[in-house]
Order: structure tokens, then C-alpha cells, then sequence
């Protein structure tokens, strides 16, 4: 299904490819870590506040939700802090906790997109794709929005790679020019 092993590598070299990748796609994951007490705490707890409205009477309050009206997409909106909401309480977090857990999440979904990439590199035939998705992970544009802001386009974009990765996946002519 993803991408094909390099084409006759070394142990050496392709262990080394495996470690490169990990640490790469990790990165948006670690980003929550490195600045866990960093992040912009009105959006956060707007998303957090909007997950309550949420639950607390669905889509009722999800279109009344205070102290403003909610401005993200549903999907978004649950997908994120939808998440925290209901595991924060089983796992009897600290309010900190839930947070990083929230952006957490968010990460998740800038490394489902980097996965997604560097498969689509591979699809296109980019050469030296790995260090394509390096640049790509560390552009602070890559992770900051999610891992540090709090933001949720990272969900957007997230299944907007992911409709582009099908439809190439999904093309019935060779890719490679």
C-alpha cells in the first residue's frame, strides 16, 4: 500500500532511512513536548469550551457556543477537542494535561499528512523524498499552527492530502514523466 523500499540498500543504509523517517514524522509529536507550557490559551480553551457546549447538547450547542460563536468546522472542532473531552475524564488528567493532549491530537493529524506526503513522493518519483519531508516537517508552518498555537487546520489539511494520496493512488496512468 505506502512506499516500496529502496531499491537494493544496505542494512546499514536503510535502518538508518527507517530512523530518519521516525524522527522526521515524529517531530509535530515531540513539538507538543518541547513547548508544553507554550501555547495560545484563548484559542485552546475556546476549543475546549466549544467541545463542552458540544457535548453538553449536540449541535444545539455547537451553534450557540460562548463566549463566541464556534468559527471552525464541525469535524474540526470534534475531531480535536471532541477527542480531549472524552479521554481527558477517563484518564483523570490535570487541566495542563488535557491540553497537551488536545494539541496532541492535533499532532497526530500533521503526522497522518506527513506520512501521506512522503508516500506521495514516492508516487511522484521524487528524488531524495526523505529530505523533501524533512524540510516539509520543520517549516515551523508544518507543526507551530497545531503543536504550539493549538490550531485546527492542520485537520483540514490533513483530508486534503489525504484526497489528493487517494485520487493519485487511485489514477490509472503512470505518474512518472
Amino acid at each position: 500500500m505506502f512506499v516500496e523500499p529502496l531499491q537494493n540498500p544496505s542494512r546499514s543504509t536503510s535502518v538508518l532511512h527507517g530512523l530518519a523517517l521516525v524522527l522526521v514524522v515524529a517531530w509535530p509529536l515531540m513539538a507538543v513536548n518541547i513547548f508544553r507550557h507554550n501555547y495560545f490559551s484563548a484559542d485552546v480553551n475556546a476549543f475546549l469550551m466549544w467541545a463542552d457546549e458540544f457535548f453538553s447538547s449536540p449541535f444545539r450547542g455547537y451553534m450557540r457556543c460562548q463566549p463566541e460563536p464556534c468559527a471552525y468546522p464541525l469535524i474540526g472542532m470534534l475531531a480535536t477537542g471532541g477527542i480531549g473531552k472524552l479521554v481527558a475524564p477517563a484518564l483523570a488528567v490535570s487541566p495542563l494535561t488535557e491540553i497537551v493532549l488536545f494539541r496532541s491530537v492535533l499532532s497526530l493529524f500533521e503526522v497522518a499528512s506527513l506520512i501521506l506526503f512522503y508516500d506521495l513522493f514516492a508516487l511522484l518519483n521524487v528524488r531524495r523524498r526523505l529530505l523533501w519531508l524533512a524540510v516539509l516537517a520543520l517549516l515551523p508552518s508544518s507543526w507551530a499552527g497545531g503543536a504550539v498555537w493549538g490550531q485546527i487546520d492542520g485537520v483540514t489539511q490533513f483530508f486534503i492530502v489525504l484526497v489528493l494520496w487517494s485520487l493519485l493512488r487511485l489514477w490509472p496512468y503512470p505518474l512518472s514523466a
